[in-house]
Parts: C-alpha cells; structure tokens; sequence
C-alpha cells in the first residue's frame, strides 16, 4: 500500500516516459519487417528510458522469442530483425498485459505464415480479442478453433481460446477491405500489418477515425507491398561491393497519456504549473487538452517539429492562482460515442477532473472501457465514489456532478472530499494513476493499494509527481 498526501504545491519541468504506443508499434514493425530497410533505430531522451515500463518489455520479449534482438543503451534501442520465419510448431510467445503487442504481433505473425501460440497474464487473458481474430481471418489468417481444453488452455469468459493459437495458412494473406465493427486502432494495426505481404495492402474503411501511429510508421519507413514483393528481385540487382545503407533513426516523443496525469495535477494545484517539452501531439490522440481548454483550464500548445511523421509539440499546464474573488470555475466535460475513441486512455483523468467542474458532466458510449485492462467504467466509478464524490453510473453512461460534495477552497487544501482517506484498491495502471493524482490535490489524501500497477506504462510516475 502507498500512501497519497495532499501536496500543495506542483511547479515542474518533466520529461515523462517514451510513447508506448509509438515504441511497441515501431519494435514490432521493425522486428518483423526489418529486413526490407535499413537498421532501424529507435532514439529519445536518455533520461526517459530507463526503466522501461512491462509493456514495452513484453514487446521485446516476443521478439526475443522470435529470435529477434534488440540492442539496448541509454537513449537508443537497434532492432535486429527475425531472420527465421519457418518455423514449424508454433512458437510461444507471452504479450504480460499488453493486448497492443498480443493483437499487433498476430497481424505481424500472419504475415509470414508464423504459427504461434500467444497468451498474457490474467488480466490480458480475460479480454477479448475476437474482433482481432475475426479481421484477420477475414484476409486469410488461420486461427485454431476453440475446441476441448488442453492441459495448458482455457476457454476465458470472453471466449477467447488461450492461449490464442495462429496456424500456418494454405492461403496467402489479401488485401481486402475491412470495415471495423468497432472502432480499434489495435486490430485496425494488424491488419495493415498482415496485409503488407500480399500483392496490394488492406483498405480500413472507418466510420469513426482511430490513433494512426501505424499509418504514419509505415509512410515514414517506407515499408509497403511494394517494396516487399519486389524485395528480392531488386536484391539480385543491387551493384557489388554496395555500401551499407545508413540507419533509419526514429525519435519516440513522451508519451501524451502519461503526460495527461501530470496536466491534470497542474491544473488542479492553485498556483500550479507544468512544462513539457517535445511531447506527441498526434492529432488522434491529444483531444483531451481540447476537452480541458473547452471546460476553461489554462492550457497552452506550441507544435515545435517532427519525430518521424508524428507531430510533437510543449504544453503549459497553470492552476488557477489563488484569489479573494469567487474560485475559478470551469464548465462540465462531455464525452461520448464520437469523441470517446480519442480519449480511451484519457477517461479516468478527465473523470477526476470533472469533479472540479461546474455542473454535471456526461461520459456516455462507454462500453469500449469494460474490455480494457479492467472493467474500466466500473473502476472509474468506485474509485471517485471512495472519494466523496456525486457520481452514478447507469450501464455505459457515467454522470459526475462537481462543486457540491467537493468545495474549492482559497488557502489551504484546493478541494475537501470524504472525511476519511478513500481507498484505491484497483489493479489498473491509469485507474491507479488517476487516484493518485484526485489523492494529491484532495486534503486527507489515499491510500493506494496496488501501487506497483504503474509500471506497465510509467514506472517513474510516483518519482515524477513528487509523490515517493
């Protein structure tokens, strides 16, 4: 158990840690497809490598198992791709709590006709990746049918055999359309990775835009059908005595959901203030400082250069400052089935700050969040419950009215809830990390009881948020 205490203060410059979305997408892109292009590497701020969070790390691991290496030192990762592909048992591989790399990296799989058997820890485990499975199948992957468990399998409630099981195909993979039946970035991925094999690349046709960090990986390496069915052909006619070619070097910016952890607890410290540098403003990912500048925080973008194809960008956070005038108000927070997809990973701080709005705030079309690393909508609702605040959940719509059972103050404490220490009792990285941030700015604090939880996206975030 860790123990959260009000602090009053928050004015600091951070770096917080490399974009996992970004890292697991290039680490297994480059594993796999790595030798059509030049050595990749894969580079940013040395002070934000180390420790890498489990989710990346199981990124490598699967490669690893690949027979895939990675080289790694402060500030640099050099990818080593697989150079095996036939192989005939399916190869075991453990994604730990990472449906990124689990769904990724059977996209990546079915390309190359690899068997593999692939699994997580339990949490990964009790998720369902049938949407996953389904798309894949639709271009040609071949997945082993749930049947009678094995010693080593299960059937999980969400009826997912596991370990999930991809065989080899009699059929190539083809690059047909695909139209998700729900918005996912993640099998959107695999799909556009499986499909670089066949003659012409799969067509997404989506009704609602998701993160697009693969599109723009694949545009900035080059990497297409093309070139890979020719691969060969224009090998046999390169020039002797051909130098090396010159590595490709992709900078991973800070990741902008971590960093949303840390906007928040600026926001919500009066006099508060937050700098961060570099940081990724994709634009299918940073909607919640949108959010946050429509509800009337003080936020402040500045787009600076490039990381490859991925925008980046310094943000200003500022807490309201204090005064003898009425406290600083600001307007509740919508979310819903439009905007949700942009924001999945964003909910649980945006919940917390909707505590501090005027007014009720409305997150509807929640459903995505009950298949995440938790039931994700029930967890965002028992965690602010246990502080005290005015929330309901009714199926996938959650309803937060601030400003009543929380009172902002102008000296002292910013925000009073319950009078006794809430308890954050969940297992979830960002339902862990959101505590802790409602913890720090609230007067008796939290207790949090899985603190260890941070470490599958930010293992510095208690160092980083002065909370050690």
């Amino acid at each position: 158990m860790k123990k959260i205490q009000f602090m009053p203060k928050f004015k600091k410059n951070l770096l917080p840690p490399p974009d996992k979305s970004i890292l697991i997408r290039a680490l297994i892109t480059g594993g796999f497809f790595g030798k059509y292009l030049p050595p990749l590497v894969l580079s940013f701020d040395k002070k934000a490598l180390l420790p890498l969070c489990e989710d990346v790390s199981s990124a490598i691991l699967c490669l690893s198992q690949l027979n895939a290496e990675l080289k790694t030192k402060k500030g640099q990762i050099s990818v080593l791709p697989i150079t095996q592909f036939d192989f005939e048992a399916p190869k075991t591989l453990n994604a730990g709590n990472s449906a990124t790399v689990l769904r990724l990296v059977l996209g990546a799989a079915a390309a190359h006709n690899i068997p593999i058997e692939i699994s997580g820890d339990a949490s990964l485990n009790a998720r369902s990746h049938q949407s996953t499975i389904e798309a894949l199948e639709h271009i040609g992957a071949n997945f082993e049918k749930p049947k009678k468990k094995r010693i080593n399998q299960a059937i999980n409630p969400n009826q997912n055999q596991i370990p999930i099981v991809l065989l080899k195909s009699e059929t190539k993979i083809s690059g047909k359309i695909f139209r998700p039946k729900s918005p996912s970035a993640q099998t959107k991925s695999a799909v556009l990775l499986a499909s670089l094999t066949a003659k012409q690349k799969a067509t997404i046709e989506e009704k609602i835009k998701t993160r697009d960090h693969t599109e723009r990986l694949l545009s900035f390496l080059n990497l297409s059908n093309d070139l890979i069915n020719n691969f060969d052909a224009n090998q046999k006619n390169l020039p002797p005595n051909q130098k090396p070619p010159k590595p490709i070097i992709l900078k991973i910016p800070p990741c902008i959901s971590s960093s949303s952890f840390l906007i928040a607890r600026a926001l919500l410290t009066l006099n508060g203030r937050l700098k961060i540098k570099s940081v990724g403003l994709n634009e299918t990912r940073a909607e919640f400082l949108n959010i946050l500048k429509q509800s009337g925080f003080d936020i402040s973008i500045k787009k600076t250069a490039l990381f490859g194809h991925e925008q980046v960008g310094q943000i200003i956070a500022k807490g309201a400052k204090i005064s003898k005038k009425e406290p600083k108000k600001y307007l509740p927070i919508s979310i819903n089935e439009q905007n949700i997809v942009s924001v999945i990973d964003e909910v649980p701080i945006l919940a917390v700050m909707a505590c501090f709005c005027e007014g009720k705030s409305v997150f509807s079309g929640l459903s995505a969040l009950r298949n995440k690393e938790s039931d994700r909508a029930e967890q965002i609702f028992n965690m602010l419950k246990s502080f005290g605040a005015r929330v309901s959940l009714d199926g996938d719509t959650l309803e937060i009215v601030g400003n009543k059972a929380i009172k902002g103050l102008q000296k002292g404490a910013h925000f009073i809830a319950s009078k006794d220490c809430p308890v954050v009792s969940s297992s979830d990285h960002r339902i862990v990390m959101a505590g802790a941030v409602f913890g720090s700015v609230v007067e008796n604090g939290c207790n949090i009881l899985n603190p260890e939880a941070i470490k599958v996206s930010y293992p510095n975030f208690f160092k980083d948020m002065g909370l050690n």
